[in-house]
């Protein structure tokens, strides 16, 4: 009887450990899985508006008429803006170059970045053209709300 407690002591001690362990290992995983260099808060902020955007284009092709807000602004260094290339593939504004691998004729992207470097990753094409009070391409960088209505085969984007 001796024998087996002591056994039995020993197997809840390995258990415990390997628990334990387990533990240690899941926590550390999401860790590196947060902090680690492949995570890129300003493409998930990008994807989250581009999201955003998607949604009240849809309820506006279902002749719901939308608006959103778009932020632009800055985070720290990183600004964002709403990109509309029309007809184009790359652009300049402001003394900073857009790009888009997109080859639609009505090309929208969430950009983000610095004085340095744009990334517009984050696109759609649209079926329609837009028209807004620029002319393509123009870009959004600043706190707007825009209504966006869906008439005589365009899109129209006013403030």
């Amino acid at each position: 009887m001796w024998l087996n407690k002591g056994t039995q002591k020993i197997g809840d001690n390995i258990i415990g450990l390997l628990i334990a362990a387990a533990g240690v290992f899941i926590l550390l995983t999401l860790l590196f899985v947060i902090f680690s260099p492949t995570y890129n808060a300003e493409a998930k902020t990008a994807e989250s508006y581009l999201g955003m955007f998607n949604e009240k284009i849809s309820s506006v092709d279902s002749g719901i008429d939308g608006s959103l807000t778009f932020w632009g602004g800055s985070e720290g260094k990183v600004k964002y803006y709403l990109a509309y290339f029309g007809s184009k593939s790359v652009f300049e504004k402001e003394g900073l170059t857009f790009v888009t691998c997109k080859r639609n004729e009505n090309a929208i992207c969430v950009c983000y970045g610095d004085e340095n470097k744009i990334h517009c990753d984050d696109c759609r094409e649209l079926d329609l053209p837009v028209e807004y009070s620029e002319s393509a391409p123009w870009i959004i960088n600043s706190v707007k709300q825009l209504k966006i209505t869906k008439e005589g085969g365009k899109y129209l984007f006013s403030k």
